[in-house]
């Protein structure tokens, strides 16, 4: 059992790092052709060194070295996924608005029908780093449990767990207070993409098991922008329920 979930572990490890080389690798440089270099970097910054670091873990699960070495060196740089992982309100933020422009969004909604976006969007995309984050943990408790309890290698084990688990929960709670930051801001505020301004609403959003707090663009085309001033939008919704909807369903 101890070996099937090593190799579970080096499995997704695996999948993940693929879905990361693609975006990196692929999407981001094509983002380079439609969106200006500020833009870029606000959305797709950080992801470099982020699939660096999970090549370099990757190549030591594949490497034959002990699983709790493993879990050693994990603890110890896990900590290089955290300035991703603060921007990332902010990353979705700037997404939003920029998709609010309709040249970026028809470019985005084009490079998101190569098939190794599975169906999915950008956004799926952006958060894999938390989520893989926020599954370390899980993966190392799962391994300590099947490690029989006279095996010397259990107290190892254990330490790397609990390094693991306090890193991670350092994490959470920067980008909760970063996320805290975000709430205090204006309920609404002009964003500027390309030549266009854009009116920007805050809304409260739960994404993959997350509190989110973004600002969604509320002139997506024309026929919102005229019913503002009545305050509703097609099908007799609220503007802001519109918006709210259009962010879920993204």
């Amino acid at each position: 059992l101890e070996e099937a979930c090593f190799r579970e572990i080096r499995y997704t490890e695996q999948s993940y790092v693929r879905d990361l080389t693609f975006i990196v690798d692929v999407v981001q440089m094509k983002a380079k052709t439609f969106m200006p270099p500020q833009l870029h970097e606000d959305i797709f910054g950080g992801l470099e060194e982020v699939l660096d670091f999970g090549k370099q873990f990757l190549e030591k699960l594949q490497s034959g070295m002990d699983g709790v070495s493993v879990f050693e060196y994990l603890g110890e740089n896990l900590n290089g996924l955290g300035p991703y992982c603060y921007r990332y309100g902010q990353r979705m933020t700037v997404l939003r608005a920029a998709k609010a422009d309709a040249n970026i969004r028809r470019a985005i909604k084009r490079e998101e029908k190569d098939s190794r976006f599975r169906a999915m969007q950008l956004d799926d995309f952006l958060i894999m780093p938390i989520q893989r984050l926020c599954k370390y943990p899980l993966l190392v408790q799962e391994l300590v449990r099947f490690t029989p309890r006279d095996s010397v290698k259990l107290p190892r084990l254990q330490a790397a767990s609990n390094t693991i688990c306090f890193t991670v929960d350092q994490i959470n709670q920067r980008m909760r207070e970063t996320e805290q930051g975000t709430q205090q801001a204006p309920k609404q505020y002009t964003a500027t993409v390309g030549r266009q301004t854009h009116m920007m609403r805050r809304r409260s959003v739960r994404r993959n098991s997350l509190d989110l707090t973004v600002f969604v663009p509320l002139d997506h085309d024309p026929d919102q922008s005229r019913s503002r001033e009545s305050g509703e939008a097609e099908g007799g919704a609220t503007l802001e329920e519109e918006a709210s909807r259009r962010l879920l369903l993204a």
